[in-house]
């Protein structure tokens, strides 16, 4: 489905998209990623293995990774492998902007962190900024 359509190798995936549930924030950020690049050069992920077994496969510095966290605990499930996040371009969106999950998410080191609650268009504009800078 999603993922075998969209699983491409990581010469080709520009955006590694996460989220683990596609609920109505979820597919917002998804049309808006899939509207910004051609078919093809969009990776997403629907669990956490899969996450970490495509990190694993790609270069360093190569897709831009777009993490949506639903829950305060699957933030703390990613933090066990953030090693693996170093050096991607990060934009991590947040479920909360309670103090403790957002000290968590910068754990993560990310370029950009946001909120679901937050404005689609900033994630667009984000994003659209790194693709031309790319």
């Amino acid at each position: 489905m999603d993922s075998e359509r969209n699983l491409q190798e990581s010469h080709q995936t520009s955006i590694l998209f996460y989220s683990s549930m596609l609920n109505r924030e979820g597919k917002i950020i998804q049309d808006l990623i899939e509207k910004l690049l051609p078919a093809g050069q969009v990776a997403i992920c629907r669990t956490l293995v899969d996450l970490s077994h495509r990190l694993q496969k790609l270069q360093k510095n190569q897709p831009i990774l777009v993490i949506l966290i639903s829950t305060k605990d699957e933030l703390i499930d990613i933090l066990s492998f953030r090693d693996l996040l170093f050096g991607f371009r990060l934009i991590l969106i947040l479920p909360d902007a309670a103090e403790e999950t957002v000290a968590l998410g910068h754990r993560l080191r990310p370029n950009f962190l946001t909120y679901l609650d937050s404005n689609a268009k900033e994630i667009e504009a984000v994003l659209e900024k790194i693709l031309k800078s790319k």
